[in-house]
C-alpha cells in the first residue's frame, strides 16, 4: 500500500462529525482523515467546493455522504485530475424530483424557526429504515444531531440544494476508484440514483444494503465501514 493519503469526509443535511463515529477509527488505520466540522452557511456549493480544494493537498480522497455528496461531485468535477478516489454514500448526480424541489421551496418560503422541530421529526421515518426507527438510541442520536444544527443551517442548505447543478454530463470526467453505496429501503436517494451513478462512473463499485434507509453511516456502521475499506485498499495499492 502506498502513503496514506488525506481522506476527507463531507456530513449530510445537518449533520457534523457525529454522523462518522462508526467509521472513523477503522478509517484512520489507512488515511489520514479529516471531517468537515460543520457547513459555511454563507457558500454555495461552488464556493464551499474551491475554498475547500484551495487548501487540499495535490491529491485526496473524499467520501461524500448525501448532501455531502453533492460537494464530493462539485470538487471532483472541478479537480478530477487532483482526486485519489471518490466514495458517494446515499447521494444523487442528478437534480431533485419535482415534489422535491417543491417542498425545499415551501421550507425556504413558508417555514419558521418555530417549525423546525416538527420537520424534524417529520423527516425522520424518510431517513431512517423503519426497523431502525424503532432503535431509540439511534433514533434519538440522529434527532440531536439534527437538531443541533439549526434552523439557519437547514434552510441556506435546501437553497444550495436547489442552486446545484447536474453532475450527471461530467461523471465520465472522474477516472479515480469509485464506491457507490445506498440502502435498499433509502427514500431520499433510492437505489437507482446510486446505480446510474455507478455505470456513469469508470470502474466504480455500487453496494446496495439490505434493511437499510437514507443515513447507512449510522444504520449499518460495520457494513459500510468495511466497504468504504475496500475501496480504499483500491485507492492506495
Amino acid at each position: 500500500m502506498e502513503a496514506a493519503l488525506p481522506m476527507l469526509l463531507l456530513p449530510g443535511l445537518l449533520c457534523d462529525r457525529a454522523l462518522w463515529q462508526g467509521l472513523r477509527p477503522g478509517l484512520e488505520e489507512y488515511a489520514e482523515v479529516e471531517t468537515l466540522p460543520s457547513w459555511e452557511c454563507n457558500q454555495s456549493l461552488p464556493q464551499l467546493a474551491d475554498r475547500l480544494l484551495n487548501r487540499l493537498p495535490d491529491r485526496f480522497l473524499l467520501v461524500g455522504f448525501s448532501f455531502g455528496g453533492y460537494l464530493a461531485l462539485e470538487m471532483a468535477c472541478r479537480a478530477p485530475q487532483r482526486l485519489g478516489g471518490l466514495a458517494l454514500l446515499s447521494t444523487r448526480a442528478g437534480p431533485d424530483r419535482a415534489e422535491e424541489r417543491r417542498q425545499r421551496e415551501t421550507w425556504l418560503h413558508q417555514a419558521r424557526g418555530e417549525d423546525f422541530e416538527d420537520i424534524v421529526e417529520a423527516m425522520l421515518p424518510r431517513f431512517l429504515h423503519p426497523r431502525h426507527l424503532k432503535r431509540e438510541e439511534l433514533r434519538e442520536s440522529l434527532r440531536s444531531m439534527l437538531l443541533r444544527n439549526g434552523f439557519q443551517t437547514f434552510l441556506q442548505q435546501q437553497k444550495a440544494m436547489l442552486l446545484r447543478r447536474d453532475w450527471r454530463p461530467h461523471l465520465d470526467r472522474i477516472q479515480a476508484p469509485a464506491l457507490v453505496l445506498c440502502g435498499q429501503q433509502d427514500q431520499v436517494t433510492p437505489p437507482d440514483c446510486s446505480r446510474a451513478m455507478a455505470s456513469a462512473l469508470t470502474g466504480a463499485e455500487c453496494h446496495i444494503l439490505p434493511e437499510c434507509g437514507h443515513f447507512s453511516p449510522m444504520e449499518r456502521p460495520r457494513t459500510v465501514l468495511a466497504r468504504v475499506q475496500a475501496w480504499l485498499w483500491r485507492c492506495l495499492r
